[in-house]
């Protein structure tokens, strides 16, 4: 096999594992392994295997920006002891998969470009078959079909603490290979955006097998999480798209696009709906305003400005990428593995102003590109996705890496905007400021 088929096949690997999280060794029985994410090795593998090719690297000074705040983060303040992991790894662990990500990231964008149909088709397998896990998890849950015993007594400690109560009954929250609905739920959003982009943008037959039961599966996988954010994000993306459906005079993207609208405003009446529920329960129990989740993001928000006030340091390029939990340890509220759980305050915190400032104009620049080649649907892609993961745990996830790689590489030839060839080169050149591959 030469280097270009093995480089072909490994990121096919990649985007069908990008699910795979740490969770992964929980329902294993082995909780004592040392995860890194099989994605990220294999693009890594890719990007050594077709580096000469990769000539778009967008967002590549965010790696010695979180450098440079790694290594002062780590100066000013030690990791704390109940970690039960080496100091060295705690403190080198996010910039290394910031970096292993932004790989990801571009060789992605190689592909997308160059074997569009092999790399939409392994997004959508990789959907098909992660939806396939979440559902046998979730039927094993409910005692329907058979488990090991160690994954048995994974799925109850899960059940725990992911149901959700509707009136009288509970509804586990699907989560496949993640340890949370939260970022199952932003995996499969990904992998909707990408999809249904390709399918609307007339990139494919709508017949093809593939593509289209992917984008169905993503779409159920999405609901099913039953994750406040990332039905936010759903909502976002469906709006635009379903006027842009209605906007059309055949009948079949008519009932699409009310469908479509319909699944959004249910998705945002339920975030809306839950959001609420969250707080009059937290008020009758505490006396608080907000929610647990919404209290607790609020404290995280609070405490980070306490931080940089404190530390003026920090201020231009945070106290390291990951350390957040080492600061919030000292108030005896919460473990050192805690995280901000807001994005924008993570991004603050870790990376500081300047680092915060990179990431902005990184992400201004997928946005520019996908404003020109897909207009409003391309703004609300976009927005749809950074919504999702505003609230997560942690920000760094593949999937999200590939729907904004997919985002980066479209084109508006063939797609779903066809505007004149000058406003191609603006897109292709003056806004990436790179080489198309």
């Amino acid at each position: 096999m030469d280097r270009k088929r093995l480089a072909k096949f490994c990121f096919g690997l990649a985007v069908i594992f990008a699910p795979l999280s740490y969770a992964v060794k929980f329902l294993a029985g082995a909780p004592g392994l040392t995860w890194i994410d099989p994605s990220l090795v294999l693009s890594a593998l890719v990007f050594v295997l077709v580096a000469g090719r990769v000539q778009e690297r967008p967002g590549w000074y965010l790696v010695p920006l979180a450098g440079v705040s790694m290594f002062l983060g780590a100066w000013v303040h030690e990791v704390q002891p109940d970690r039960y992991e080496a100091a060295w790894y705690v403190i080198f662990r996010e910039p290394f998969q910031l970096g292993l990500s932004l790989l990801f990231l571009w060789v992605c964008i190689l592909y997308f470009r160059t074997e569009r149909e092999f790399a939409v088709k392994c997004v959508a397998l990789s959907a098909i078959l992660q939806f396939s896990v979440g559902v046998y998890l979730y039927a094993a849950m409910l005692g329907l079909v058979p488990v090991p015993s160690d994954t048995y007594d994974y799925l109850v400690t899960y059940a725990a603490r992911q149901t959700l109560q509707f009136g009288m009954g509970f509804i586990p929250r699907m989560a496949g290979t993640f340890d949370e609905s939260p970022p199952f739920g932003l995996f499969m959003l990904s992998c909707f955006v990408v999809l249904s982009l390709e399918l609307s943008g007339g990139r494919v037959e709508k017949k093809n097998g593939w593509v289209l039961t992917g984008a169905i599966v993503a779409a159920l996988g999405t609901i099913a999480s039953l994750s406040d954010q990332v039905l936010l994000g759903l909502a976002v993306f469906l709006v635009p798209m379903a006027f842009r459906a209605a906007s059309r005079n055949k009948s079949p993207n008519k009932s699409l696009a009310r469908a479509a609208l319909c699944v959004g405003l249910l998705a945002a009446g339920y975030v809306a709906e839950n959001q609420f529920a969250k707080g009059t329960v937290e008020a009758e129990e505490t006396g608080s305003t907000s929610g647990m989740s919404l209290g607790e993001r609020a404290f995280h928000a609070d405490y980070a400005t306490k931080i940089l006030s404190e530390n003026q340091s920090a201020i231009f390029f945070g106290i390291g990428p990951g350390r957040y939990g080492d600061y919030a340890s000292a108030t005896g509220l919460f473990a050192s593995t805690v995280t901000p759980q807001i994005t924008a305050v993570e991004w603050l915190i870790g990376y500081g102003l300047i680092g915060l400032s990179g990431i902005c104009i990184w992400l201004f620049g997928i946005l520019s590109r996908v404003r020109v080649s897909l207009g409003i649907l391309g703004i609300g892609a976009f927005f749809g996705l950074l919504a999702g993961n505003m609230f997560q745990s942690r920000w760094l996830w593949e999937g999200w890496f590939l729907a904004l790689a997919y985002l980066y590489a479209y084109s508006a030839d063939g797609g779903a905007s066809r505007a004149p060839a000058k406003r191609f080169a603006l897109a292709r050149g003056a806004i990436s400021g790179g080489q198309i591959v």
